[in-house]
């Protein structure tokens, strides 16, 4: 009888333990599918919006403004005026909450990267020095982190980067590339059939 509750004694003291961590196990896996369920449909709608009307043509405008502002400026180091245009200062307002959403986890770095990483590299290459005059003139070192640090953690090897942390610059576009990106995104066709994400 002694063995038999020892035995039994063995086994809650097993079992209790094995079963708490399949269900925690099981827990982490639901939200890990919750939580790239929801980053999806929130991708969804950002896609929706990145390419609806109203920011292709705030594209447009910012990317036909950034080619005048960088054949301006060829030879400085830092925009004579940064940031004095409206709709570029919009547009890396939203590169600023895609990269807050990524930074606090609302979508995936992966759904971010694989959707946006064109316009985001090349508009973070095209207008840095825009954002780095206007820190200095204003005294707001944070300005565009988020936007900072996702092109960061996208260039990192690790996929690890801290905020205020500088992008590689081996790994982002040259400036060939994105001046043709430039050229492309000033003549983005704004009368095209915008078709919402499949």
């Amino acid at each position: 009888m002694e063995i038999v509750k020892s035995i039994w004694d063995f086994i809650l003291k097993v079992s209790v333990p094995c079963i708490a961590f399949w269900a925690a196990w099981i827990a982490r896996g639901q939200l890990r599918a919750m939580r790239a369920s929801s980053s999806g449909q929130l991708l969804v709608n950002l896609w929706n919006k990145f390419d609806g009307p109203e920011m292709r043509t705030l594209r447009k405008q910012a990317a036909t403004n950034l080619k005048k502002e960088g054949a301006a400026n060829q030879k400085k180091e830092k925009s004579a005026k940064p940031l004095d245009d409206d709709n570029l200062d919009r547009l890396l307002s939203w590169f600023e909450m895609l990269g807050s959403l990524v930074y606090n986890d609302a979508i995936l770095l992966k759904h971010a990267e694989e959707h946006f990483r064109y316009w985001i590299w090349n508009y973070w290459q095209a207008s840095k020095k825009q954002i780095e005059g206007y820190r200095e003139n204003n005294s707001e070192p944070k300005y565009y982190n988020h936007f900072q640090w996702l092109v960061a953690v996208m260039a990192a090897d690790n996929k690890k980067a801290t905020l205020g942390e500088m992008p590689n610059p081996n790994k982002l576009p040259v400036k060939e590339a994105w001046d043709k990106f430039l050229d492309d995104e000033s003549n983005i066709d704004l009368e095209a059939s915008v078709k919402s994400y499949p």
